[in-house]
C-alpha cells in the first residue's frame, strides 16, 4: 500500500469516528427528550387528580428552564402559559405571572405547574467532547460547507474517479498488447507466405544473377558514390557526369610545384605503362590515362588495353570509369565537344570510341586491315600502330584524325568508324618514302595544318588538302621543320597554342613556333620561315610549304632522355617536359634559355616498384579546361598518374601581350 492510500484511509477512519460520535450524541438527546415527555404528572398530598389539590410551587425560574431547553433542543418557539392552558382546554388566570406563587385553590394554576417541568431540572445536560483531527501534509485550511455525510460522499467520489482512471489505463494497455499480438501474427503469416511463394533457385540461376550486367552496374555506381563520400566530404557525391556540364576550377595559390593527386588502380593498373593523358574539358576533375598490356599474372586475366578515368574528388585508388580494348592503347583523349566520348588508337591499328554511359566496351571501332592503301572498294584504315590521335574542328563539324607508323594519315567521323573519310600517305619529299610518325600536333586555329615527329628524328610540316599556289601545295608532307641529331627518334612535339594572346598565324607570329623533344636528350624550339615571305597573308598550311632546314631557335640540353613536351595553354613562354629520371621540368623562355625554372618528382607510390624504370615518366599533359592552366598531369612506366599544381607563378593569364612580345624577340634572335 502506498503512502497516499494509507493517508487517505486514516482520514476516512477519523471522519467515520466523528460521524459516529455525533450520531450517538443525537440519540442521547432524543432519548432524554422522550423520557421527559413520558414522565407522569405529580399532585399534592398523594392526590391522583389534577384538580383535587394545588400543585407545589416551582423551585426555579421559568426563564432558566426555557434557556436549558433551548440549549438542548435548539431554537424553538416558546409556549406561553396562556397557550398551554388553551391547548389543554383549561382557562388560565390573566393576571397570574410565571414568577408569582400560584394559589392552591385555583384550578388554572394546577395546569401550569406541570410535574415534567419540575423533573427536567434534575437532569444534567450531557457534556460533548470535540474530537480534533489534523494532517501534517495539509498546509491550508479548506472551508467545507455541508454535512459530514456530504464530505464523505465527496471523498468517495474522488476515490472512485482514481479507480476508474486505473481501470481505463489497464484497459488501454491490454488493448495495445492485443493489437501488437495481432500485428505479429500478420507479419508471421506474411513471412510464411513469402517463404512458401519464393522458389529456391538452383546454382546456375544464382550464378546468372551474380553475373547479371544490371547488378554489376548497380554495384559499380554504388561503389563510386561511397568512394567519393569517403574521399572528400565537401564534394557532391551524387554528381552525374553523364548530365552535368559545369566545370570546376582550382583556387590554389601556391607558387611552387605541389603534388595534389596521385592515381593508381591496383586491380587494373598493375604492371601497365601510361601511354596517354588527358583532362576533360567540361569536367576538369576527371583525368584520363591509357595503358599498355599488363605484365605478370594479372596480364592473363585482364584485357590487353585499358583506359581509366580517375576522379580528383574520389578515391585515387579506384577509377571512376574503366574501358578495355583487345590491344595496347597507345593514344587516347576526351572529346573536347562531348564529355561522354573517349577515343583511342591501338597498337593493332584500330580506332575505338567509348561512351561513359555505355560500359567498358567500345561502342564504335574501325575494322582490322592488312593494308592501309586505297582499294576499289574504298578507303581502308590503319594496319600499323596508331601512336597519335586528335579531334579537330568545331562543335558541329568535328573529325577524328589519326596517324600510324606506316606513314598513313586518316580522318574519321565520330558517328561511324567503319571507314575513314580521308586517307593520305605521308611521303618524305627528300627520299620519296613514307615517313614513320610517332607524334602529332595541330595548329590551334587551322585544322588543316599539322606537324609530325618521326622515328628518323625529323619534324615535318604537313597539310590535309591540296592548295593552289604552285610547287609544294599538294596535300601531305609540305616541308622540313627541323630535326634531332643523329637521327634520334622524336618522342614529343607541340605547336604553340597562341590563342587568346593576340598572336597571329602568319610569318613572324608565335603561330609558327614548334617545340620538340627526342632521344638525343634535348628539347628544341623551332620557328619556321616562309620562303615566299607570306606577303599575301596566307594561312599556316601555305606558310609551311617550303620550310628550309635551319638551326633551332632555342635548344635545352638535358641529362636524361626527354620523352614528352607540352606548351602551357595560356602562358606563351612556358612549356613542360618529363624525362627518364622521373622528373617534371617547367621551362620559361623569357626567364631562362638554358635550364628549367622549376622541377619536381612525383612521390613514389607504395604499390609500385622502386626501380629506376618504374620511376621513369613518359607523358605530360596540361589542364586546359579551367582556363588558367594551374594543373599538369604526368605518367610513366610504373602506371602511376600524378597531378601537380604549378601555382600562381606559372599559372593564370601571365604577362599577356608583354610576355608574348618578349618570346617573339627572343626567338627572333636565333639561338641563345
Amino acid at each position: 500500500m502506498s503512502t497516499t492510500e494509507a493517508r487517505r484511509k486514516a482520514e476516512l477512519e477519523a471522519k467515520r469516528a466523528k460521524l459516529a460520535e455525533l450520531k450517538r450524541a443525537k440519540a442521547e438527546r432524543s432519548s432524554a427528550f422522550a423520557a421527559l415527555q413520558a414522565q407522569p404528572r405529580v399532585g399534592t398530598a398523594g392526590s391522583q387528580s389534577v384538580s383535587s389539590g394545588p400543585s407545589p410551587p416551582p423551585t426555579r425560574d421559568r426563564t432558566e428552564i426555557d434557556n436549558l431547553v433551548s440549549s438542548l433542543l435548539g431554537d424553538r418557539p416558546r409556549t406561553s402559559a396562556s397557550n398551554s392552558s388553551h391547548s389543554s382546554g383549561v382557562p388560565a388566570t390573566p393576571t397570574q405571572t410565571d414568577s408569582a406563587p400560584r394559589p392552591q385553590s385555583s384550578s388554572a394554576s394546577l395546569s401550569l405547574a406541570a410535574a415534567p417541568l419540575v423533573t427536567i431540572l434534575d437532569v444534567a445536560p450531557p457534556v460533548m467532547n470535540e474530537v480534533v483531527t489534523y494532517s501534517k501534509e495539509v498546509q491550508t485550511t479548506e472551508v467545507w460547507v455541508g454535512s459530514d455525510e456530504e464530505g464523505e460522499d465527496r471523498d468517495m467520489v474522488g476515490r472512485e474517479t482514481e479507480e476508474e482512471l486505473r481501470a481505463r489505463i489497464r484497459a488501454e494497455v491490454e488493448e495495445e498488447q492485443r493489437r501488437l499480438a495481432k500485428v505479429e501474427q500478420v507479419e508471421e503469416h506474411l513471412h510464411k507466405r513469402d517463404a512458401e511463394a519464393a522458389p529456391e533457385l538452383t546454382e546456375p540461376e544464382l550464378d546468372n544473377l551474380r553475373t547479371a550486367p544490371s547488378l554489376a552496374s548497380f554495384l559499380d555506381r554504388s561503389t563510386r558514390v561511397l568512394s567519393r563520400a569517403l574521399a572528400d566530404e565537401n564534394y557532391d557525391i551524387l554528381k552525374d557526369y553523364s548530365a552535368s556540364l559545369t566545370p570546376a576550377n582550382t583556387d590554389a595559390e601556391s607558387s611552387t610545384l605541389t603534388q595534389v593527386h596521385q592515381f593508381y588502380d591496383t586491380s587494373r593498373g598493375r604492371g601497365r605503362a601510361v601511354t596517354a593523358l588527358d583532362f576533360c574539358t567540361q569536367h576538369p576533375e576527371l583525368v584520363l590515362a591509357s595503358y599498355t598490356k599488363g605484365s605478370g599474372t594479372a596480364a592473363s586475366s585482364t584485357a590487353p588495353g585499358s583506359i581509366q578515368v580517375f576522379n580528383s574528388f574520389a578515391d585515387p585508388g579506384v577509377a571512376e570509369y574503366s574501358f578495355t580494348a583487345p590491344s595496347d592503347i597507345l593514344s587516347a583523349q576526351f572529346s573536347p565537344f562531348d564529355p561522354h566520348i573517349v577515343v583511342g588508337g591501338l597498337y593493332s591499328g584500330q580506332i575505338m570510341l567509348w561512351d561513359l554511359r555505355a560500359g567498358e566496351r567500345a561502342v564504335l571501332r574501325s575494322p582490322l586491315t592488312t593494308t592501309s592503301s586505297s582499294t576499289s572498294t574504298g578507303l581502308l584504315g590503319h594496319s600499323s600502330p596508331v601512336y597519335a590521335t586528335s579531334i579537330v574542328g568545331t562543335q558541329n563539324a568535328a573529325s577524328l584524325v589519326s596517324i600510324s607508323t606506316d606513314g598513313h594519315f586518316c580522318a574519321w567521323s565520330l558517328d561511324q568508324l567503319s571507314a575513314p573519310l580521308e586517307s593520305l600517305p605521308l611521303i618524305s619529299p627528300l627520299n620519296h618514302t613514307e615517313i614513320a610518325p610517332t607524334c602529332l600536333a595541330f595548329h590551334p586555329r587551322d585544322p588543316t595544318a599539322f606537324v609530325v615527329g618521326t622515328e628518323e628524328g625529323g619534324v615535318w610540316g604537313c597539310a590535309r588538302y591540296d592548295r593552289a599556289g604552285g610547287a609544294g601545295a599538294k596535300a601531305g608532307v609540305r616541308g622540313w621543320v627541323g630535326g634531332h641529331g643523329g637521327g634520334a627518334m622524336v618522342t614529343g612535339v607541340g605547336w604553340h597554342p597562341g590563342r587568346g594572346m593576340g598572336m597571329g598565324v602568319g610569318a613572324g607570329e608565335l603561330g609558327e613556333v614548334v617545340v620538340s623533344c627526342g632521344l638525343d636528350w634535348s628539347v628544341k624550339v623551332w620557328r619556321g620561315q616562309n620562303a615566299n615571305g607570306n606577303a599575301n597573308g596566307k594561312s599556316v598550311g601555305q606558310a609551311s610549304a617550303k620550310v628550309r632546314e635551319e638551326e633551332a631557335s632555342l635548344t635545352y640540353l638535358r641529362e636524361e632522355i626527354v620523352y614528352d613536351v607540352a606548351w602551357h595553354p595560356t602562358r606563351p613562354s612556358i612549356f613542360a617536359t618529363v624525362d627518364g629520371s622521373g622528373a617534371l621540368d617547367i621551362f620559361d623562355i623569357v626567364r631562362d634559355q638554358e635550364i628549367s625554372v622549376a622541377r619536381a618528382t612525383p612521390t613514389p607510390h607504395p604499390s609500385t616498384s622502386t626501380n629506376a624504370r618504374s620511376r621513369s615518366l613518359n607523358k605530360v599533359r596540361w589542364e586546359a579546361g579551367s582556363g588558367d592552366g594551374r594543373r599538369v598531369a604526368v605518367g610513366g612506366l610504373g602506371g602511376v598518374v600524378s597531378v601537380f599544381d604549378v601555382g600562381k607563378e606559372f599559372g593564370g593569364e601571365g604577362g599577356g601581350q608583354e610576355e608574348a612580345g618578349a618570346v617573339k624577340r627572343i626567338l627572333g634572335g636565333g639561338r641563345r
